[in-house]
Parts: C-alpha cells; sequence; structure tokens
C-alpha cells in the first residue's frame, strides 16, 4: 500500500509538472501572437528605468543590469555601452547628434550602445509580485544613432529582443523589434510587448538583448530609453459629467460646491471588476474610502489654492489593492486658482463738469467696469468724455485672471456742478476806437488773441482791434473748472465806391450809370443830381444836355469814400468823309466819336460795286479800311449807319486815300 500511494504521488507531481509546461508554451505563443503596445488603460509603472539625469554629460553605469561593459566616452566602440544625456560627433559624423534624452529633458540620460555581433544582454531586471492572470506591457524607447549613407550605404540595423523568463529562467514570452531602419534624423520610436502573467506566475525577469549577431560591426549602434514595466488592461475614459453647472477643471479659491466626475469602463476583461477613486493633492495618489463606484461626486468646501488630480483604479477584485495588478484612468485636474488683486482708480477723484474721468484698472487679464447710469466698459483703463453730474458715483472694476476667477475694486469720482462763463454781447466799432469787454460768471479769466488788448488777464479789457475780431474768454472758477465764452467785436472795413465807366450820350437821351460799391449798411449819393432820375441808388438814369461829372458818394458808419464818371455828351454826329490808312499814325483810321452813344447801332461799308467791305454793331473798334484783314483799294465807298432808337439812318460817301 505505501508503495501504490507512493507510485501514485509521483504520477501526479509529473501530471502536474506537464500541465504547468503546457501553460508556459501556451503563454509563449500567444504572446509572439500578440506583441504590440497596450491599447487600452496603463497602470503605474512597476518599474520605470529612464537611466537618471545630471548635469554631467556623462552618467554612471549600471549595476548587475547588462552583458555589456561600461566606458565613460559619449562615442562608445564595439561592445560597449555608456549613460550619457547626449551625444556629439562620433566616429567622423557617422552616428545622429543627440541634444536631449527621449523626454526632451536636456540633462537626462539614455543607455548608448555600440553592440557586438554577439547576442549580448543590453538590460535585465528582476520583478517579484505579480498578479495571476494579469496583463502588462514591457516597453522602451529606442533609436538607431547610424545615418543611412554610413557602411557604404548599408549599415547593419540594430535589432531588440524582448524576452520574459521564470525566475527559475524559463522563456515565458518574447518580441523582436525587427530591424529598426536608419533615418535621415534621429527618431525615438517605443517598442513593447504585451505579457499575460500565467496562473502560478508572480515573479519574472525582464531582458532586452540583442537579437543581430550577423558578422560585421558597421552599425547596430542604438540609444535606449525609459524602460517600463506596467498593468495594461481596458480603457479608461474619465471625465467630468456635462450635468455640471461650472467649469470643474477651473475653480476659485474659497470655492464651495461640488460636481460630478465618472468613467466609462469596459469591464469585460475581469471577471469580478473592481474600482478605486484616487486623489491627488501635491503628496502622491491615495485612495478616496468608500469611492468604488464609476461615478464620484467630488465636493469642496471653501477651497484652497493648488491643483488636484482624480483617477479611477481598475482591477479584479482580488487585486485592487495591489499596486502592480491595476489600471488607471486618464487623470482629471482641478485647478485651484488665486482670486486676483483687483485695484481701481482715477486720473482724477474730483473732474469738472464737461471734463473727461479716466478710470485705471490694474490684476486681470480681462476687465469689467461698473458705475452710475447703467456704465459699462470692458477696457482696462477706459474713459468718459463730456461727462455732467449724473456721472458722478462709484466705479467698480471686475478684474479677471485667465482662470476665470476674478477681484473686484471701486473708486469714487465726483463732479463738479457745470458753470457759465459769458463774453458779453458782440458790438460794432470804427476802425481805431476802443471798446470795453466784459467777463463774467468765474473768478479769474484769460482773453485770448490778447495782443489787442489792455489786459489779458481782466475780468473788462479794452479792446482795440484793427479789424473784425472774435474773442475767446476762459473763466475759472473757485474749484479750478474752466468755461469759455466768446464776443465778436465788428471792425467795418472803408467801404469802396466806383462810378463806372466813362459814358457817351446823344443829346436828348438818356444813359445809366454803372455805379458799385463794397461795405455794409452803405448809404450812396450821386452829384450833381439835376439830371439824375435819383441821386440816392447806385444806378441811376442820367440825362445830361451838357458833357458832365458825376460824382459817386458811398459812406458806413464810420467812412465816406467818392469816385467820378465823365459823360461825353454828343450834340451832332459828325462823320469824317475821308481818311488815310497809310500807318503815320495820323487819321489811320475812320473814327466817328458820336457813335459811342449809339451802342446798339450797325455801320455797313460798300464799294462801288456793292460789295459789303465792312460791318459793325456799335462800332467798338474803328474802321482801318481792311477787308479781310487786306488793305482795300484807294476810292469812294458808301457808308449806311443805323442808329437804331426808331432813330432815322445817316448814309454817305468815305474817300480812302494814301
Amino acid at each position: 500500500m505505501l508503495a501504490l500511494e507512493y507510485q501514485n504521488n509521483r504520477l501526479y507531481a509529473r501530471l502536474m509538472k506537464f500541465y504547468l509546461l503546457l501553460i508556459v508554451f501556451m503563454g509563449v505563443f500567444c504572446t509572439h501572437c500578440c506583441a504590440q503596445l497596450c491599447s487600452g488603460s496603463l497602470g503605474d509603472p512597476v518599474i520605470n528605468h529612464t537611466f537618471g539625469s545630471g548635469t554631467n554629460t556623462i552618467g554612471p553605469g549600471l549595476k548587475d543590469t547588462t552583458s555589456y561593459t561600461y566606458i565613460a566616452d559619449p562615442c562608445p566602440n564595439d561592445g560597449f555601452y555608456t549613460i550619457a544625456h547626449s551625444i556629439g560627433n562620433c566616429f567622423n559624423n557617422a552616428w545622429h547628434t543627440l541634444s536631449q534624452d527621449h523626454t526632451g529633458d536636456p540633462n537626462g540620460y539614455m543607455m548608448i550602445v555600440n553592440a557586438s555581433p554577439s547576442p549580448g544582454v543590453f538590460f535585465t531586471y528582476p520583478i517579484h509580485g505579480l498578479c495571476n492572470s494579469t496583463t502588462y506591457e514591457f516597453g522602451a524607447w529606442i533609436v538607431n544613432l547610424i545615418k543611412p549613407n554610413q557602411c557604404n550605404g548599408n549599415p547593419k540595423l540594430p535589432n531588440i529582443a524582448f524576452t520574459i523568463e521564470t525566475a527559475t529562467g524559463v522563456q515565458l514570452a518574447s518580441y523582436s523589434t525587427g530591424d529598426i531602419p536608419a533615418t535621415a534624423t534621429p527618431q525615438w520610436n517605443q517598442y513593447s510587448l504585451d505579457f499575460k502573467t500565467p496562473p502560478g506566475v508572480t515573479d519574472i525577469v525582464l531582458k532586452m538583448s540583442n537579437a543581430n549577431t550577423v558578422p560585421g560591426t558597421c552599425g547596430n549602434d542604438l540609444a535606449i530609453d525609459d524602460i517600463t514595466f506596467r498593468p495594461c488592461g481596458p480603457i479608461i475614459n474619465a471625465n467630468f459629467s456635462s450635468t455640471n453647472s461650472n467649469v470643474p477643471s477651473n475653480l476659485c479659491i474659497g470655492y464651495t460646491g461640488s460636481f460630478n466626475i465618472g468613467a466609462t469602463v469596459d469591464a469585460s476583461t475581469y471577471t469580478t471588476p473592481a474600482y478605486q477613486w484616487q486623489f491627488n493633492g501635491g503628496s502622491g495618489w491615495a485612495d478616496i474610502p468608500g469611492a468604488n463606484q464609476t461615478q464620484y461626486t467630488v465636493n469642496y468646501v471653501n477651497a484652497q489654492l493648488g491643483t488636484y488630480q482624480y483617477r479611477l483604479l481598475v482591477a479584479e477584485a482580488v487585486n485592487i489593492n495591489s499596486p502592480t495588478c491595476r489600471v488607471a484612468s486618464n487623470i482629471l485636474s482641478v485647478v485651484v486658482n488665486p482670486i486676483p488683486t483687483a485695484t481701481a482708480s482715477a486720473a482724477n477723484n474730483m473732474v469738472c463738469y464737461g471734463d473727461t474721468i479716466k478710470l485705471m484698472g490694474a490684476g486681470g487679464a480681462t476687465y469689467l467696469w461698473s458705475g452710475p447710469n447703467g456704465y459699462t466698459s470692458s477696457a482696462q483703463n477706459p474713459v468718459i468724455p463730456n461727462v455732467t453730474t449724473a456721472m458722478a458715483g462709484t466705479y467698480t472694476v471686475k478684474a479677471i485672471a485667465a482662470s476665470g476667477c476674478y477681484g473686484t475694486a471701486s473708486v469714487t469720482v465726483g463732479v463738479h456742478p457745470q458753470f457759465t462763463v459769458s463774453a458779453g454781447k458782440d458790438t460794432t466799432i470804427c476802425k481805431g476806437r476802443s471798446v470795453t469787454l466784459h467777463a463774467t460768471g468765474g473768478i479769474s479769466y484769460s482773453w485770448s488773441p490778447g495782443k489787442t488788448l489792455s489786459d489779458s488777464t481782466s475780468a473788462n479789457p479794452t479792446a482795440t482791434p484793427a479789424d473784425t475780431t472774435t474773442y475767446t474768454v476762459t473763466g475759472t472758477s473757485a474749484n479750478g473748472c474752466t468755461s469759455k465764452g466768446m464776443v465778436t467785436i465788428g471792425v467795418p472795413k472803408a467801404p469802396t465806391a466806383n462810378a463806372g465807366p466813362e459814358k457817351f450820350v446823344f443829346i436828348g437821351q438818356t444813359v445809366q450809370l454803372n455805379g458799385t460799391a463794397t461795405g455794409n449798411n452803405l448809404k450812396y449819393s450821386w452829384a450833381p443830381a439835376a439830371t439824375l432820375s435819383n441821386a440816392k441808388i447806385l444806378n441811376p438814369i442820367a440825362k445830361p444836355t451838357d458833357d458832365i461829372t458825376y460824382t459817386l458818394t458811398v459812406s458806413d458808419s464810420c467812412n465816406t469814400v467818392n469816385s467820378d464818371v465823365f459823360v461825353k455828351v454828343f450834340k451832332q454826329i459828325t462823320v469824317p468823309t475821308a481818311f488815310s490808312p497809310n500807318g503815320d499814325g495820323i487819321n489811320d483810321t475812320w473814327n466817328i466819336d458820336a457813335l459811342a452813344a449809339f451802342p446798339q447801332c450797325v455801320i455797313t461799308v460798300y464799294n462801288r460795286d456793292g460789295q459789303l467791305v465792312y460791318t459793325d454793331t456799335g462800332y467798338t473798334r474803328a474802321w482801318d479800311g481792311k477787308y479781310h484783314d487786306k488793305p482795300l483799294p484807294l476810292g469812294t465807298y458808301y457808308y449806311i449807319i443805323d442808329l437804331k432808337n426808331k432813330l432815322p439812318n445817316m448814309s454817305g460817301a468815305v474817300t480812302i486815300i494814301r
């Protein structure tokens, strides 16, 4: 019986060993099929190897994590590695230049490897305390350092194997990056594999190894950064509830209220999913007691300055308290912002009626003012022109920060009552005379222009303007406000008189005098008046019997001017019987002076054949004995003069002699 029992126990042990190996084999096969970046949410890193940071170009070597030999040189040779935060000109510029690590930190270290053809281990790391049947992501950021034009255009390309083993060396999963191509510029890429722990496996060893063992040493150069191993689970999408009346991501100090946060989770990957909300107020993540659902109400009472973060953890119920076994949602951040210190001031706290209020605000990114009579403005420093007493009062500014938080401040502005300054009534004086101006309404005055005043600061200066002048007086009240008044002192210019052009008239006829004048409020007088129709108008009708000179007198209230006009009276019309257009200056034209009294008359001249050789109306230009601008031959010509005005025609002969 004892022997049979011993044999049965050995058979059971062998069956269990075979079963475990079968599970491991199936896990490896599945991992090879599914190696990829985690497509869901990740948990906190079980490891996060960043290689540290420092101001020195070269950092310290690794301890017991690589089979390569450390060298404190940013350009290691084959089989060596270094830790550095930058790479300069290596191997005659065969490598890319890096000025910072994968995260953009200029002081962040990375592992730089010049891989040899042998299958060396870049990185190895043991992990303990994992959870059963939990998916993890093993990943790292890698850049191929060799430039594509090196090694005769055919450089050896890095190929990195990611493997996961048990603590006893049994391989559980593996993944190869394949040849990482050479690029014209350095390109960091993340490579990783997903791995699910088999039942009973809680301790593992991570490895990254050289998978390119093809002979040759030109190439196979790389940099590694940020090696991580972290739980991978379903997508967890946390968000602020759309029913919130405020935008909770930005709060103001002193806020009291609540809002909802929630998350959507595809929990089908878990047998018994469990949830836990966490809070981070600056001291690290901590569980929120009792927050074990996908929805949670956040309460604030007199919120204090700071940034507050929330996230939802998801795991199997038995693993929810294990940091190495749960995944986390995206982080929801609530920033409690300070209340800006608002200030409000005015250029002058008392202003005069009609002046300008200049307000000044500070402390915010934007502003909103309010004040008397429904006044509003969004300007930081608003200007209010033409103020009235209704605009006096308190003006309040809301200084709004970029966060939306705001502080308020107020300033009170008074408005002095309106007062009026009078400069008196307009008046007119003669040139060279003076007049006294009278200003009222103020306690002091300033007149402009002051050149023609006896005292430009007197209330009652004497004005002696040479021309019409408008004076402006600025009066100042007891409270320093000013008002203006104006008065115009007219100084008429001396009038002008023009009796008009010389006139010609035939005895017994009339002629109108063409007098003109300029000025204001003028009076007219002609002399002698006996032969005029009206001696008090500018354009009287004259009927003289002899040659006469008329005098036009024009006057205003200050000045008198005169002008003369001569009127020629023809008692008969004398027509010359001959003239000699020979250019000697004597009788070169046929002058008939008396025709000036008949401006409508028509003169025609014919030759002995009856051909018209000259005609004119009014005889404004004496005939020069030409026809079409050519001298006519000597001889006798015949004229007809039509005097119009129902007077008989005149006719006769005229001889051209030379």
